[in-house]
């Protein structure tokens, strides 16, 4: 940013020429959010003060909102979350002008998907008691340690969480494996994400043509309501596409 500039413009995403910048006027940080066009592509921005730090939980939500809500509407690639550029000239010059035909392209390729997030946690005390009776070893720990002072068992219930940590990992290889075959027909990819924690179960995001929306969200109420009592599933969507294109 050039020293002394007054004004600059915070860019939330990519859009084709003549996307309706109406459905997110009033979604930004304050001010209102427009388009700028060049050609057959667009950029969302904000009029931002250049001295203000970003990072508030007010703007991460901004951004998330601003994309999301365009990606009902249209094609959409997220920029990365704090791109700001110092004025219009800029932006179209250095940002535009020479990514016109990669935005064209990745635009077209996108059109008509959307994206979906799944994310799945264990009720732990049910799956935690199917350890203890799938597993004899960790019964039997469990058993020996139940009644007698932490000191005097140390080493042993060192083992038993080893045990049972490990026999949760098994299940959740095959329980997160297990959700994926059953929604997998209704998408046209998906990426798994890593997830930590011992009630964690899965991670999931899926890339989903809007015309299997709703047999997405029909599949994932069915596997939900099996699930129940055993995991809890939340499908998030639809979003912008922000694990399936390059950040921009």
């Amino acid at each position: 940013m050039t020293a002394g500039t007054t004004e600059a413009y915070y860019v939330y995403g990519i859009v084709s020429a003549g996307a309706p910048a109406d459905v997110v006027r009033e979604a930004g940080m304050g001010q209102a959010v427009e388009v700028v066009t060049d050609g057959p592509v667009a950029a969302l921005v904000e009029l931002v003060d250049p001295d203000r730090p970003l990072g508030r939980r007010r703007d991460l939500v901004a951004h998330s909102t601003v994309l999301n809500t365009m990606a009902l509407h249209g094609p959409v690639l997220p920029m990365r979350f704090g791109s700001v550029v110092q004025d219009r000239p800029t932006l179209v010059d250095e940002l535009l002008i020479p990514q016109r035909e990669h935005f064209v392209d990745l635009l077209e390729q996108v059109q008509g998907k959307v994206q979906f997030t799944l994310r799945a946690r264990y009720v732990l005390d049910t799956v935690l008691a199917e350890v203890v009776t799938a597993e004899p070893e960790i019964a039997e720990l469990r058993r020996r340690t139940a009644d007698l002072p932490e000191d005097a068992t140390h080493y042993e219930r060192i083992r038993l969480g080893e045990l049972v940590s490990r026999a949760v990992d098994r299940r959740r290889r095959d329980d997160a494996h297990e959700i994926l075959v059953r929604l997998q027909p209704q998408v046209l990819d998906h990426v798994v994400r890593e997830v930590s924690g011992m009630d964690s179960l899965a991670e999931l995001a899926f890339l989903v043509d809007v015309e299997r929306q709703e047999a997405l969200e029909q599949e994932a109420e069915v596997l939900a309501a099996e699930l129940d009592g055993r995991a809890r599933l939340s499908l998030v969507g639809p979003m912008a596409l922000y694990d399936f294109v390059p950040e921009q």
